[in-house]
């Protein structure tokens, strides 16, 4: 549960096959109003750690640094780190400078952080936009 688009999206394009965008198209998800089963409380950040150890190579400091997330457990994933160099994929800084080059990578930055109103509780924050005026928005932390 969760990530497993983004990986299949890296495995694709990093791995040597065509991903086609189509504009205007739409993707639904059925959702159901209950789960039969449960999931550990950890289960997406479990799942995302997975993906970003096996494909994002030396951007996996961004994501850490960017989410806030902290390491967990997330099980063993030699097996798929094998399967990426017996499929000679890409790295994934060739991903981001073919596939997205358009997207702003923060690198050799001298801090980050949140600039939070204490008193609101609401930060300023671009939502991932380069340039435009930084806005008040609840914290995402």
């Amino acid at each position: 549960m969760g990530g497993e688009n983004q990986e299949l999206s890296f495995k694709i394009w990093m791995c040597g096959e065509i991903l086609d965008v189509v504009l205007f198209f739409r993707v639904g998800n059925i959702f159901r109003g209950r789960r039969p089963y449960r999931f550990g409380k950890d289960v997406l950040k479990e799942n995302f750690q997975r993906l970003v150890e096996v494909w994002l190579d030396e951007y996996a400091q961004y994501y850490y640094e960017f989410t806030g997330h902290k390491t967990v457990a997330y099980g063993d994933v030699s097996s798929c780190k094998d399967l990426r160099r017996k499929l000679e994929c890409d790295s994934f800084e060739w991903f981001m400078e073919n596939i997205i080059p358009e997207m702003f990578v923060p690198k050799d930055t001298m801090a980050t952080g949140e600039l939070r109103n204490i008193w609101s509780e609401k930060c300023l924050d671009r939502f991932g936009q380069n340039v435009g005026p930084l806005k008040e928005y609840p914290c995402r932390r």
